[in-house]
């Protein structure tokens, strides 16, 4: 049916839209290893993907890292064991790490080529120091599962006492359940209308669904899909439209309204076919389930969850209560009729123990204490970083009259009242938070520069403030000519809270909305956390929202929005988004008065041009980096296969498949190759099988001088299992990897909150 079409065409156009965004990266730069160097002197390095020791604050890398050394004059190759630090930016969209300004820190080589080990050192560091390489995030993170002793420390914020709150509760949302086809019509607050010129209708500006009103009858008529339903008044009851007013006919041709022309004058709806429709004011959810609920038992809990529904559902089997799971926290309640209350803590054991490969594994993000949960609160301390041009960015601020300033409860700072910007005062500096950059003037009307630095108050900026989103943006470092900028995921809505991550606050902040004595209503929204059917996306760090109950844009954001500049609203998706990122369908941008497609635009610096600000990991590469270590540029291989290239002043690497990605450094600074016939060390100018250690004790060590007569070398217990762990973190992270790409390339569904097709229409067995 219908209803089903929709949600799931929602869905994959969505993360088509995701693929179409970064493909150039993922074709023109892979992450695959072994890579190699060439340098101008004939000297050739093959690369073996990193084994990371320390991440620290997210911006220094500690790895080691196996080589091998191809000289014209040596016939074979030489094994090294690298120690390297670089610094790092992370693009968590991209699911890349780049490491730039690499240190070789330790060269280690075998004895049996000790007579070469000057040249190498001086080859190793010259070719390879400087240069900066592209990481897959699954590489780095692999490193820090459990049982491995790789060091992690997650303080990136270059704030001083900055306190976070450990839980976002916020406010209950209306949660309603229907057990048949039901939609709901979302109004961010009380029902706001504009005139459409030269018709006598006016639409709605402050819901995603399309509904108009007739000025001239006083009722009211909304797109349902392929038809129209109509009410006398904004709250219900719908039932089907028997005909539109001609003034349909006369809808400006433009491309806001063509969704609508298209539609006009629809195609019947019969009484039968038409869904439930809620409306609410304030944020709400909803449950559709498809007739009676359908329970199937979890194996190995106390949880049976609901498989007729799209929604994340499930009962306790012991206590018989319901649990539901929306923008990442729990609710609670006696029946599906009951009373929901927000579960703080004490949500049952069972929900740890669903198996990660049950269809309804993707909630475990949303359990304390899941290596899901733990890892996305660990993505949700990364900083996206960009880089900008002082001379180059601008802000024009605009206000809805004289600009008017309200104190923020709990904070010692002053925000604009009418303005849909993010503007402040703190004493007599004022300062703009756009677009992921500060900006600060002595006037509220500006000249805006790019800010070197912002009150310590503006921090403390309460989660009950429409504000506090700017809370996770900062400044990291500046030049004369530069400022580096950086965000948490908190400034796009993704928040830590009781460990785990949420969506948005929890608090309701109530729009902006002045009527003028004529003209247009003025009227924007502030972020929100409900109302979209919001869903941890593993793969991008992010929160997906969308369903078809909530609207044809599957809940997506708000209307329209008012433009101070131009004194008009336009008609699109999510005008701007709430929390400054982009969303589903076309987005409308109320900055500039343009429309872009876009879906879980994460990098708030996409929108700036390359000119103005470099993301972090532009800056270290390609068209925005040059200096003594080099440009980056794209190339073709020999054989024509496309393959990523670092042109400096000692040669050229190049990225891309070569040989077998099983070489080893190992903590005690040998090289090791890992097989079908286990490990082998590199001794004595030759591969030879190392002895696997039992125990660490004085059997090992009578062992250790028994290999060692037969020049057999053996690895002491930590090695071992330090290369085991290195093993197994390379493996992991080849499957990460791979369900990545898989995702991306729309070939897995497993993944993407837990999404199934009900609702709408619904569908009917």
């Amino acid at each position: 049916m219908h209803g089903v079409m929709i949600n799931s065409r929602l869905v994959w156009a969505f993360a088509a839209l995701v693929v179409s965004i970064g493909a150039f990266r993922a074709s023109a730069e892979p992450l695959a290893w072994p890579r190699e160097v060439k340098g101008s002197d004939e000297a050739r390095i093959v690369l073996y993907q990193p084994q990371v020791d320390s991440w620290e604050g997210f911006e220094t890398l500690k790895f080691r890292l196996a080589a091998e050394l191809y000289l014209s004059d040596e016939d074979r190759a030489i094994p090294a064991a690298l120690e390297v630090q670089a610094s790092t930016t992370t693009d968590l969209a991209e699911r890349t790490v780049t490491a730039y300004d690499l240190a070789i820190i330790e060269v280690q080589i075998s004895s049996a080529h000790a007579a070469f080990e000057p040249r190498i050192r001086k080859i190793m560091k010259s070719h390879l120091g400087g240069l900066s390489q592209d990481l897959a995030l699954d590489t780095v993170l692999a490193h820090f599962e459990d049982g491995s002793s790789a060091r992690l420390e997650t303080n990136a914020v270059p704030v001083s006492d900055l306190e976070r709150p450990d839980a976002l509760v916020g406010d209950t949302p209306a949660i309603l359940v229907s057990f048949e086809p039901a939609v709901l019509v979302l109004f961010d607050g009380e029902p706001v209308f504009t005139k459409i010129e030269k018709t006598r209708l006016e639409f709605a500006v402050n819901t995603n669904w399309n509904v108009f009103r007739d000025t001239k009858k006083s009722t009211y008529y909304m797109l349902y899909e392929d038809g129209w339903l109509t009410a006398t008044a904004a709250d219900g009851p719908w039932t089907p439209a028997e005909k539109l007013p001609k003034t349909f006919k006369k809808l400006p041709k433009t491309e806001s309204f063509e969704d609508v022309r298209e539609h006009v004058p629809g195609e019947e709806i019969s009484l039968e076919e038409m869904p439930h429709v809620f409306v609410s004011n304030e944020p709400a959810e909803l449950i559709v389930i498809d007739g009676s609920p359908i329970e199937e038992e979890i194996v190995g809990t106390d949880l049976a969850w609901l498989i007729n529904t799209e929604s994340n559902l499930f009962r306790s089997k012991t206590s018989g209560d319901y649990y539901y799971l929306v923008s990442g926290r729990w609710f609670r309640a006696p029946s599906l009729k009951g009373r929901w209350s927000q579960v703080i803590d004490g949500l049952p054991e069972s929900f740890a123990d669903i198996p990660t490969d049950h269809p309804a594994a993707s909630v475990r993000v949303s359990v304390p204490g899941t290596p899901e949960a733990e890892e996305a609160v660990l993505l949700a301390n990364i900083p996206q970083k960009a880089q900008v041009q002082r001379k180059s960015a601008t802000v024009s601020v605009t206000y809805n009259g004289e600009p008017q300033f309200r104190k923020i409860e709990g904070a010692e700072v002053y925000y604009a009242v009418n303005s849909p910007f993010d503007v402040f005062r703190v004493g007599p500096t004022y300062y703009v938070c756009y677009q992921g950059i500060w900006f600060e003037a002595s006037a509220p009307e500006g000249p805006w520069v790019v800010a070197d630095s912002v009150a310590d108050a503006v921090y403390a900026i309460p989660p009950t403030s429409s504000k506090y989103h700017v809370t996770h943006v900062y400044i990291y470092d500046s030049t004369p000519d530069t400022v580096v900028v950086g965000y948490t995921p908190g400034y796009t809505g993704v928040y830590v809270s009781n460990g785990v991550v949420v969506y948005g606050t929890g608090y309701y902040y109530p729009p902006y909305i002045y009527y003028p004595a004529y003209g247009y209503p003025v009227y924007w929204s502030y972020p929100y956390s409900y109302g979209v059917a919001a869903y941890y996306n593993p793969y991008t760090a992010t929160y997906g929202r969308g369903s078809a109950v909530y609207g044809p844009y599957g809940g997506a954001g708000w209307g329209a929005a008012y433009n101070p500049a131009t004194g008009a609203y336009a008609r699109g998706v999510s005008a701007s988004g709430p929390y400054q990122a982009g969303y589903a369908g076309q987005a409308y941008n109320t900055r500039t008065d343009t429309y872009g497609a876009t879906y879980q635009r994460s990098n708030a610096y996409a929108s700036w041009g390359e000119s103005v600000v470099s993301r972090g990991d532009e800056w270290v590469r390609t068209a925005n980096y040059s200096d003594s270590r080099g440009s980056a540029a794209g190339v073709e291989t020999s054989q024509g296969a496309k393959a990523g290239a670092l042109q400096t002043d000692r040669g050229t690497a190049y990225v891309g498949k070569g040989a077998d990605n099983n070489i080893y450094a190992g903590k005690d600074g040998n090289v090791y190759r890992r097989n079908e016939d286990g490990w082998s060390s590199y001794s004595d100018g030759d591969w030879q099988t190392v002895d696997r250690p039992e125990t660490i004790g004085d059997g090992f060590q009578d062992r250790q001088a028994q290999a060692q007569q037969r020049d057999w070398p053996v690895q002491s217990g930590s090695t071992f299992e330090s290369l085991e762990r290195d093993w197994q973190a390379r493996d992991s992270a080849l499957r990460r990897s791979q369900d990545f790409q898989s995702w991306r390339g729309g070939r897995s569904r497993s993944s993407l909150g837990g999404q199934r097709s009900f609702g709408g229409r619904g569908r009917r067995n």
